[in-house]
């Protein structure tokens, strides 16, 4: 059986987690592609690949060596398709946005079909990234890799699910229990297995409610929507089936509902993502390669690390652009890791595992995690499941602009942030005088480095939420308060 499909997003280059790649074996002369405007809408099926009659689609194969990102040996973005293989396509990443550095090739990882066989996820870096659910369309510019996200499933009502007791760390010592925090946790971490009949994947899950629902990502179960089959196995080796809930593509979430599950099923406890602080302990527990229930320890390596993927493309259309401002952490995260919890020192779920990034040896072959691991924040995901579970379906926050990654002179220095290239008359943005060619800095205080790091801020916010953006216009800042509208953006 193949292995959940992990995306391999960006390792910390200037412009970020930007560059999003191909299915495997293509390479692409991304950067000739920032010179086109495109724009998706991200939360419903099939839309992502309605763009205006201007934009052009990515370069498809033949494009090899420097010409995609300048790097010509070393470094792969991969997934394993069946236990212990790893099946690869081409990423080609560099510091600048034609060449820069020395590294190798990147290669994404990509949703499993059958075992040994390159699935048809890919994960792309078109000109303009988008995001209708945000109102922000960002090109990708720089940054090395996709991301991907994982998945969490739901139990049934009629189960009895033990709510986790918490976790006391001892005074006076910065050492972490982990062997407490494992044995208190891990019965709330499940492995998911996903088939429909011609292709199965393995991912992860966390049943994070007093129903048994199980939070986790869309991509792991995506061919269920269409008629698989989802089969739930707990610590304890106790299966059963779930049914989906409702997914949400934009933000590669799912919630799934247990059917007929075992009594006493265990929850765990949502933490908070808001008040995260680099350096401090974490730990991942999943289903990593079909190893079940194993966990792995690190520290948070960055926060608001904005990452992006290209889901899946079903038939003619095009999948989703994904991007999250993700939590990067050093623990050993691999493919089937997708969809389960990231824990802090006190057992709480901080994030949803969702992306790699990995090395090759060269001879296309991965050389496995190298430290660096995305999670989706617990905060963002705690605000889709709770729509899902209450309307099957989720409304994002939209403030209705386009923007590219960008810069500005200030106080005597250039800053880069999120360039305004277009305000959509009519919508929020056009409402706050956002105007074309200002250049947002901030959101809320908290820096933006990207279009794609303003896309990931807007996300969390909800529909009718005031935010301030922090402008450059004319080597001025400018405080402006926008009061974010909104766009369905969901499968069911």
């Amino acid at each position: 059986m193949s292995q959940d499909n992990f995306y391999t997003p960006d390792p910390n280059r200037p412009s970020e987690g930007e560059r999003a790649t191909y299915s495997a074996g293509e390479a692409h002369d991304n950067y000739s592609d920032e010179q086109q405007t495109r724009r998706y809408n991200f939360g419903e099926s099939g839309t992502a690949e309605q763009a205006s009659s201007s934009a052009a689609r990515p370069q498809e194969e033949g494009y090899q060596g420097q010409s995609s990102y300048g790097y010509q040996q070393g470094a792969q973005y991969q997934v394993p398709y069946q236990q212990g293989q790893y099946q690869q396509g081409q990423y080609q990443q560099g510091s600048q946005p034609l060449q820069g550095g020395a590294g190798g090739q990147y290669q994404p990882s990509q949703q499993f079909s059958q075992p040994g066989t390159a699935a048809k996820r890919r994960s792309s870096r078109p000109g303009w990234g988008a995001l209708i659910a945000t109102g922000v369309i960002a090109a990708m510019v720089g940054g090395i890799g996709a991301v991907g996200v994982t998945q969490l499933t739901s139990s049934s009502l009629g189960s009895s699910v033990a709510t986790q007791a918490p976790v006391t760390q001892a005074k006076n010592t910065k050492a972490t229990d982990w062997e407490t925090v494992a044995k208190k946790v891990t019965p709330a971490v499940v492995a998911i297995q996903v088939s429909d009949g011609q292709s199965a994947a393995d991912g992860s899950g966390v049943i994070f409610d007093s129903a048994g629902h199980i939070l986790t990502n869309h991509h792991v179960i995506a061919s269920a929507a269409k008629g698989g089959r989802i089969a739930i196995t707990t610590a304890s080796g106790e299966i059963f089936e779930a049914e989906v809930v409702g997914t949400d593509p934009t933000t590669d979430l799912a919630v799934l509902r247990p059917i007929d599950p075992p009594k006493n099923l265990q929850m765990a406890k949502l933490g908070d993502s808001s008040s995260l602080t680099v350096g401090s302990p974490v730990a991942a527990i999943g289903n990593p390669l079909g190893y079940s229930s194993t966990m792995t320890t690190g520290v948070i390596s960055a926060l608001d690390r904005p990452v992006s993927v290209q889901q899946e493309s079903s038939g003619f259309q095009r999948g989703e652009q994904v991007v999250t401002n993700a939590i990067q952490v050093d623990a050993a995260v691999n493919p089937g890791n997708s969809g389960g919890p990231l824990f802090n020192s006190s057992g709480e779920v901080i994030g949803i595992n969702s992306s790699i990034a990995s090395l090759s040896d060269g001879a296309g072959e991965s050389t496995g995690s190298i430290g660096l691991g995305f999670a989706i924040p617990i905060d963002l995901a705690k605000q889709v499941a709770s729509q899902l579970l209450k309307n099957g379906k989720v409304r994002h926050a939209y403030i209705g602009v386009m923007v590219t990654n960008g810069s500005a002179r200030v106080d005597g220095t250039i800053r880069a942030g999120a360039k305004i290239a277009e305000v959509i008359k009519g919508e929020a943005a056009s409402k706050a005088d956002v105007k074309a060619g200002d250049v947002v800095v901030a959101v809320d205080g908290k820096s933006v480095s990207s279009g794609n790091s303003l896309i990931g801020y807007v996300r969390r916010y909800a529909p009718g939420d005031k935010v301030k953006l922090t402008l450059v216009r004319d080597s001025q800042k400018k405080d402006v308060e926008v009061t974010l509208g909104s766009q369905d953006a969901t499968q069911r």
